[in-house]
């Protein structure tokens, strides 16, 4: 400990002393500098000051994950009905039609 820490006037000072009160225009002053900084700050600012607890935000990354996995099936491309049940030829026949004739 210093001699300061041990000083009983100065112990007494600081017990006894008060911060003096604000000046009159101090409440204005401020609450113009914070709108001033607030308006001057871009949306995207205000928004990545945004803390969201990590519970939450892994929460939210599983339920993105989640339905991600369960709703791909209905994303992929889905066959025309005919195509469905498109069962291949075992042995094509094929026909040469000249111009002019029917098969």
């Amino acid at each position: 400990m210093t001699d300061e820490d041990r000083d009983p006037e100065l112990d007494y000072v600081r017990t006894e002393w008060d911060a003096p009160p604000p000046s009159a225009g101090f409440h204005n002053r401020m609450l113009a500098a914070y709108t001033r900084e607030g308006n001057a700050a871009g949306w995207w600012r205000r928004w990545l000051g945004v803390r969201v607890p990590m519970p939450v935000t892994a929460a939210a990354v599983l339920m993105a994950f989640l339905l991600a996995w369960f709703m791909a099936p209905h994303f992929r491309r889905s066959e025309p009905a005919g195509l469905a049940r498109y069962q291949p030829i075992p042995q094509p026949r094929f026909i040469v039609v000249s111009q002019g004739e029917n098969p």
